[in-house]
């Protein structure tokens, strides 16, 4: 199954089209269904053809967007508003700010939630921590009351 922007057949015909504008470069028009090739010695012996394919490359990373609004299952902003609909749907609670241990220091304060408590619907929960595992940002965190972690 193919995602946005490359399930808009249109899409892949233009973009083959402009692709064989390029001297040495012949793509066949039933290849928009494979993944077709052309030799790379082609953009070695003429640099204006590199800078055509850059070009055609420039053209369909500026048009794929307005693709991908059209298919909203794959857009960024619907998988943001479900994002923002969980989390206003949950109980929230925040940490208690005691000493851990006898370190001196306290948690950052945060707020956190629970998947069995009973207002939180277990599905919703789990679509939420996909989209965050698959779309998220990866950072690392150093607790205050950790240093040599």
């Amino acid at each position: 199954m193919l995602r946005p922007p490359f399930d808009d057949v249109g899409l892949r015909r233009e973009f083959v089209r402009r692709l064989n504008e390029i001297p040495g470069i012949a793509i066949p028009e039933d290849a928009i269904t494979r993944r077709p090739r052309f030799p790379l010695s082609v953009l070695a012996a003429d640099p204006e053809a590199l800078e055509s394919l850059k070009a055609v490359l420039e053209w369909f990373c500026d048009t794929a967007p307005s693709s991908a609004q059209a298919h909203p299952e794959g857009h960024r902003a619907d998988d943001r508003r479900e994002a923002e609909e969980f989390i206003a749907s949950v109980p929230w609670r925040p940490v208690k700010m005691v000493e851990v241990g006898d370190t001196g220091k306290t948690p950052d304060p945060h707020e956190y939630v629970i998947k069995d408590w009973r207002e939180v619907d277990s599905d919703s929960f789990d679509a939420f921590v996909r989209m965050v595992k698959a779309k998220g940002y990866r950072g690392r965190y150093r607790a205050p009351y950790r240093p040599d972690y």
